[in-house]
């Protein structure tokens, strides 16, 4: 799964060049756009015997790098084939991130003594959205559904 819009917002604090007694909170360049994820979806489908069908989503995962938040899925899936299906899943993925609290900006002045024990950061959820490929393994035996039928 790759997910989307739901990165980390990374600062620094820099010595000020003008001043010593003072630092600039700045932000880290390190956000990706998409991110990838491992997770576990649940699909919800009719049973019909068409190459394509539609499917609800579920899901919860991690990623790479925050293995103590968990990301909540929910979408659409687009199965193809007639026994093991391939799923093409999208849709919306949300999860607590950090973000810069209200009481601080970039570019902002602080005074360097003390700068140590600032909270710089807020998490708040966040939504986003998701894409990820998942396959059934289980193979339907339409002569086992018919002797269970008899």
């Amino acid at each position: 799964m790759f997910q989307a819009g739901l990165a980390d917002g990374s600062f620094r604090l820099e010595p000020n060049v003008t001043d010593a007694t003072r630092v600039t909170l700045l932000a880290d360049e390190q956000r990706q756009l998409f991110k990838p994820a491992l997770g576990a979806l649940m699909q919800v489908a009719l049973r019909i015997e068409k190459h394509f069908r539609f499917a609800g989503v579920l899901g919860v995962g991690l990623n790479d790098t925050d293995l103590d938040k968990a990301t909540y899925y929910a979408g659409v899936g687009l199965g193809f084939g007639r026994q093991q299906n391939v799923y093409l899943n999208l849709g919306f993925a949300g999860r607590t991130a950090d973000v810069l609290s209200g009481a601080h900006s970039e570019g902002q002045n602080l005074l360097a003594e003390g700068s140590a024990d600032l909270t710089l950061t807020t998490q708040v959820f966040r939504i986003g959205g998701f894409i990820g490929v998942t396959m059934t393994l289980n193979k339907q035996n339409k002569e086992n559904e018919k002797r269970k039928e008899q």
